[in-house]
């Protein structure tokens, strides 16, 4: 790691931050950001003409939103994740993209995969415990495995879901899996071209 930055929630303007990570010569830029954020971000190295070997806007899912279609060149070869993706075969997300296409959306949005999921979930723990005490329905999503859009998973003793990611890389315009490997769509591209 030769930059390791933080920044207020209300920056505008990452022409610093991407400098310093220009001058540092860092191979990768990893953009743990928000979706406005992000596309700021890769606006502004797009920008500054610096060309890490790997960028990955990994921390919103930036690249399934439709503000990125519109990025242009700057969004060519950002990696991204998102829960999961269309040519798997979860639950409801076959409906999910067509609901989603439906409105003009090339990729489903993860936060379509992550909302459709959790109701997915409270439904099934709704109809398996027979209930709909919160106590009751707190122990059966807590022992039990649930079939999702983001996938068919348990939940740890903490509360939170144990599922997997998809990485993307937004190569001509679209998103294209590149991991896992039996799901792939494109090889990756490194360095950023």
């Amino acid at each position: 790691v030769v930059v390791n930055e933080q920044y207020p929630p209300n920056t505008t303007d990452f022409t610093g931050l991407v400098q310093k990570a220009k001058a540092a010569n860092a191979d990768m830029l990893l953009q743990l950001g928000l979706p406005n954020d992000s596309l700021q971000v890769a606006r502004t190295v797009q920008q500054l003409g610096y060309k890490p070997k790997l960028f990955c806007t990994c921390g919103s899912q930036v690249t399934t939103l439709p503000a990125w279609t519109k990025m242009g060149t700057a969004g060519e070869a950002v990696i991204g994740t998102t829960i999961s993706w269309p040519t798997q075969n979860f639950q409801g997300l076959a409906e999910l993209q067509t609901f989603f296409k439906g409105r003009g959306y090339d990729t489903i949005p993860a936060y379509g995969i992550v909302s459709y999921a959790i109701l997915q979930v409270l439904e099934q723990a709704v109809d398996g415990a027979k209930t709909l005490d919160d106590s009751k329905l707190k122990a059966y999503i807590l022992s039990h495995e649930f079939n999702t859009a983001a996938g068919n998973f348990k939940y740890q003793p903490d509360g939170t879901p144990v599922f997997s990611q998809v990485l993307l890389q937004y190569l001509n315009n679209k998103n294209e899996v590149i991991w896992p490997t039996q799901m792939k769509t494109a090889s990756p591209v490194i360095p950023l071209p």
